[in-house]
C-alpha cells in the first residue's frame, strides 16, 4: 500500500508539472498589455513633402496634418486585450482635437489613429503580433540606445519600391518609441517622397526593465525541476526497497 502511494505522488507531480507547463506555453501564446490606465504616452510630429518639381506644392491635408505639433495617447482603461484610449492631436496654433476609442492587441482592430503604435508586451523575435488578426511578426529585437538609455526594442520593418515602414517598440511595453513612414511616388518624370515620422518624447517616464524570464523558458524550468522531483523520488523508493544484508 505504501509503495503504491508513492507511486501515485510520483505520477500526480509528474502530470501537474507538465499540466503547469503547458499551461504556461499556452498562455505565452496569448498577448499581454504592457500599459496601465492613467499613462500617457507624448510624441513630436513631423511630415515632410519634397517633389523633384520645382513648380509643384504638397496636397492640403499633408499641410494641414504639417501643422501638427505633438500627438498623446492616454490610457483611460486596460481590461485584457481591449485598451482603452484618448487620442489627442495638438497643432501648433495651440489649438487640439481628442478622439476617444480603442485598441485591441490581440486582433489589430482600432477605432484611433496610430492605434498600431500600441502592441502587446514583451512579444519576440518572429511572434505574430496579433494572433487572431493578420500576419504581421516582429521582425526583429536588438539592445539600443533611445534618449540616452539602452532598450530591448522589438523592431516591425517592411520596404518596397514604394513604401518604407519602421517602428521600434519597447519591448517590455509593447508601445512605440518611434515610427517612419514613408511613400515614394512619381509624377511625369518627377520623383515625389512623403516621409511622416513620430518620436517619443516621454519614454524615460515610462520605460521599464525588460523581463528577464519569458513564460517558453519558466515552463521549461518547471517541467526540469519536475524531472529532477521525479529521479530523487525514484531513487529514495528505490533504496527503501532495497532489501537489509543478512549478518
Amino acid at each position: 500500500m505504501k509503495n503504491k502511494l508513492i507511486s501515485l505522488t510520483i505520477i500526480m507531480l509528474l502530470s501537474s508539472s507538465i499540466f503547469l507547463a503547458t499551461t504556461s506555453i499556452a498562455s505565452a501564446q496569448s498577448v499581454v498589455a504592457g500599459v496601465s490606465k492613467g499613462e500617457t504616452f507624448d510624441y513630436n510630429y513631423s511630415l515632410i513633402w519634397t517633389s523633384t518639381d520645382p513648380s509643384a506644392t504638397p496636397p492640403n491635408d499633408l499641410v494641414e496634418y504639417n501643422n501638427t505639433q505633438k500627438i498623446q495617447f492616454t490610457i483611460t482603461d486596460v481590461e485584457g486585450p481591449d485598451i482603452s484610449v484618448d487620442f489627442i492631436r495638438l497643432f501648433n496654433n495651440g489649438t487640439q482635437t481628442v478622439q476617444s476609442g480603442s485598441i485591441n492587441i490581440e486582433s489589430g482592430t482600432v477605432s484611433v489613429p496610430y492605434g498600431f503604435l500600441i502592441i502587446g508586451a514583451n512579444l519576440n523575435k518572429n511572434q505574430q503580433v496579433y494572433p487572431t488578426g493578420g500576419h504581421q511578426v516582429i521582425t526583429d529585437t536588438v539592445t539600443s540606445s533611445f534618449a540616452g538609455v539602452q532598450r530591448v526594442t522589438n523592431v516591425i520593418s517592411s520596404e518596397d519600391s514604394s513604401e518604407k515602414t519602421t517602428i521600434d517598440f519597447d519591448k517590455a511595453k509593447g508601445v512605440a518609441l518611434d515610427y517612419l513612414f514613408e511613400i515614394r511616388e512619381t509624377s511625369g518624370n518627377y520623383n515625389i517622397v512623403s516621409t511622416e515620422t513620430l518620436t517619443s518624447t516621454n519614454s524615460n517616464d515610462w520605460g521599464v526593465a525588460s523581463s528577464t524570464l519569458s513564460l517558453p523558458l519558466i515552463a521549461i524550468i518547471i517541467v526540469i525541476i519536475a524531472v529532477i522531483i521525479v529521479v530523487v523520488a525514484i531513487v529514495v523508493f528505490r533504496k527503501k526497497r532495497k532489501p537489509s544484508a543478512s549478518t
